[in-house]
């Protein structure tokens, strides 16, 4: 079964993300396809939330894993290898989401079943097919081009 390859996000996208989601102590954040945790690490780390990490492939598990007990963040992060098609949708406020346009067209329809009013979706590069975007951002890199950044509230 393919699945999407593991790219670690550019701080400039992380930064966006993070600031679009309005993410507070409160919410739970999810990642799916966490690679390295980076993101959830950040996320926890400037708003104090709890997050979910779901990522499939063993190595990369075993880096996120490592990267969360370096920040002594195991009671604030979960992490799980498990596929996303398999996800409880309803346990995270907050979605930040690289996926293609295919996968997350997939998604789409049981994501929109299982959230929560209020929750929020952070994707790049794609939009979400068929949910209607809150806010489009277009982010410049350092690295010189620039990434669409989309914000999607569950109403």
């Amino acid at each position: 079964m393919y699945r999407e390859p593991f790219v670690r996000t550019p701080q400039e996208l992380v930064d966006t993300k993070l600031e679009l989601a309005e993410i507070t102590a409160a919410d739970t954040v999810v990642d799916l396809g966490c690679g390295d945790a980076f993101m959830l690490i950040e996320a926890c780390q400037r708003y104090g939330c709890k997050a979910i990490g779901l990522e499939l492939d063993a190595e990369v598990m075993a880096l996120a894993k490592a990267n969360v007990a370096k920040h002594n963040l195991q009671e604030q992060i979960e992490l799980l290898e498990e596929d996303y098609y398999q996800f409880d949708y309803s346990r995270g406020t907050v979605y930040l989401i690289y996926l293609s346009r295919w996968e997350l067209g997939r998604l789409s329809l049981p994501m929109e079943e299982a959230v929560k009013q209020g929750t929020r979706v952070v994707t790049h590069d794609f939009d979400m097919p068929a949910w209607k975007e809150a806010k489009h951002v277009a982010v410049p890199l350092m690295a010189g081009d620039t990434k669409d950044v989309y914000l999607y509230k569950v109403t």
